[in-house]
């Protein structure tokens, strides 16, 4: 005979000591269709949905989120039927003399079957049961990105304090021993002494690579003297190989990571998101006993995570939040096509949860089989995959629906920023001075196209940086008659540019053509590529100008 369906309220009492199970425990198998009441707060990427109707305590229509892909999994395995409401207050929970509020609130009175992710406390598990379900998100700092340092400290940053003074307070000692060895000598052979000052030049001369005569006199100088050459043979190769390296790759300042180094930093400022400061969350803060902590929770602001993101723009402030929750915000709306965005998420975050999973209310038989199946599913690693899924397909969706780079423009949070876009344009100028010294007129044909999109319009000193250094002041003017200059206007730039090194202005003067031979070489270029000649236009004159600088 087919069992009847579950109408009875599923709970009863077992025996903990005994370890017995349940005496319907293989009915559980398969529910044969029972409704479950499930209370749900959403915290994506966990639990996420529409609320049906904008009362408080409605039901819910679950969107694509890790406990929502568990839910559909167990209900198809268990065959059992559910309706999901949003807590009214939308609170996991506190204990107020040993009664919860929020969603375990409704479990310790059995308004609710059970709720989806939510962290275990020691006072909560007195009133529910509860299944580990998945690894809890850790908490990070989200700073503005860390900026550049500035150029001209490249040259003492090769080397630490300690090693520049270290490095100082060798060459003083080694000078005065060596000077003490030669008074000694000479005070002995009556010879002709040697001065402390020319003896200290010697050892910075060294260091520089540039030493003046030897002063030793001595074998044991001479030894010093070839100990102190091996010195600075190390000293001063490791100094170059290190000032390349930096100005190579410009450093930055040292970012945010840890509490640490928030509370060590002047007049600065954190808050966290106030949707997601409840609970267990909030029972971490107030009761934990680290100072760090302490000092943490003492100046902690409470706002949405849009107000703070803006604030973290003025410089200042952090927003300390769930990693996977901050994550998913700042690489939907704030983060253009090429993976640049203003803020920096600390890659040291602090747990704030054992783990994560779902309670259940005391006493509920069906409680075993939902844990042995939250345990199936992380063994097996399906969580972590689900997990991972459903943020990058959240990312992408939120991307396709913002336009991130129209609202990105409208608010400006790309500007001053960061130094990637200089850097790229840096490039550009260098990419320039090449194309047109080693492919002639297909080199103009490309600076055409570069100037069109207005690309190197605002990198004329780093241009001229780069022709000078490789010796082609010829694209450099080219480059500048494309721009539209004057002589004189190209004469005063390379000036402010240059300075000292800059050339005469009737050496820039020189460098201009005749419109019949920018004509003649137009139409060089288009027999040579096979195309149709046509009038020259004005801007493709200026763009010949470059043609006399290169030969042709």
């Amino acid at each position: 005979m087919r069992p009847a369906a579950l109408t009875f309220p599923l709970t009863f009492q077992h025996d903990i000591k005994a370890g017995t199970q349940s005496p319907w425990e293989h009915q559980f198998k398969n529910t044969h269709g029972h409704t479950f009441k499930i209370v749900t707060v959403s915290y994506f990427p966990y639990i996420d949905y529409y609320k049906n109707e904008d009362i408080p305590g409605s039901t819910v229509t679950l969107r694509d989120s890790l406990d929502t892909r568990i839910i559909q999994t167990i209900s198809g395995k268990l065959n059992f039927t559910y309706v999901v409401r949003e807590e009214p207050e939308r609170s996991w929970g506190l204990e107020t003399n040993g009664k919860f509020s929020g969603m375990m609130g409704q479990l310790q009175r059995e308004e609710s079957d059970f709720c989806t992710e939510s962290a275990p406390t020691p006072g909560r598990l007195r009133v529910i049961e509860y299944a580990r379900g998945y690894p809890a998100d850790e908490m990070s700092l989200t700073s503005l990105k860390p900026s550049l340092l500035p150029q001209h400290t490249a040259l003492v940053r090769p080397f630490l304090g300690e090693v520049w003074v270290g490095v100082a307070l060798g060459v003083v000692v080694w000078s005065v021993t060596v000077w003490i060895l030669q008074r000694m000598l000479n005070f002995i052979t009556g010879g002709q002494e040697v001065s402390f000052v020319k003896v200290m030049f010697y050892g910075w001369g060294a260091l520089l690579e540039q030493p003046p005569d030897d002063p030793s006199k001595t074998i044991s100088g001479q030894m010093l003297v070839g100990w102190w050459l091996v010195f600075c043979l190390v000293i001063s190769t490791g100094f170059r190989s290190a000032l390349i390296a930096h100005l190579t790759v410009q450093s930055t300042t040292k970012p945010i990571e840890t509490l640490e180094d928030l509370v060590k930093l002047d007049d600065w400022k954190w808050g966290t998101e106030e949707k997601l400061y409840k609970g267990a969350v909030i029972e971490y803060f107030t009761r934990n006993s680290d100072p760090v902590v302490k000092k943490i929770l003492a100046n902690l602001e409470i706002l949405g995570s849009e107000d703070a993101l803006n604030k973290i723009v003025k410089g200042g402030y952090t927003l300390i939040c769930f990693n996977d929750y901050i994550s998913v915000i700042v690489a939907s709306r704030y983060t253009d096509g090429q993976g640049r965005t203003p803020y920096y998420i600390s890659r040291k975050g602090f747990s704030v949860f054992a783990n994560l999973g779902w309670a259940f209310r005391k006493g509920a038989p069906f409680y075993n089989r939902f844990n042995l199946l939250l345990n199936r599913l992380e063994d097996a690693g399906i969580t972590s995959y689900w997990t991972y899924d459903v943020l990058r397909k959240r990312i992408k969706e939120n991307r396709a629906m913002s336009k991130t780079s129209e609202e990105a423009a409208q608010t400006g949070i790309f500007q001053n920023t960061s130094e990637d876009g200089k850097v790229s344009r840096h490039l550009w100028a260098a990419s320039f001075t090449w194309c047109v010294d080693m492919f002639g007129t297909r080199g103009v044909a490309a600076v055409n196209m570069f100037n069109s999109r207005d690309v190197l319009a605002e990198n004329v000193h780093w241009c001229c940086l780069v022709c000078l250094c490789t010796g082609r002041g010829g694209s450099l003017s080219g480059y500048l008659h494309i721009k539209g200059s004057t002589p004189k206007e190209i004469h005063e730039d390379m000036v402010a540019t240059l300075q000292d090194n800059a050339p005469s202005y009737s050496l820039v003067k020189i460098g201009q053509l005749t419109p019949n031979r920018a004509e003649t070489a137009w139409k060089m270029t288009l027999v040579n590529e096979g195309l149709p000649l046509s009038p020259l236009k004005k801007s493709s004159t200026k763009s010949m100008t470059c043609c006399s600088q290169i030969g042709i």
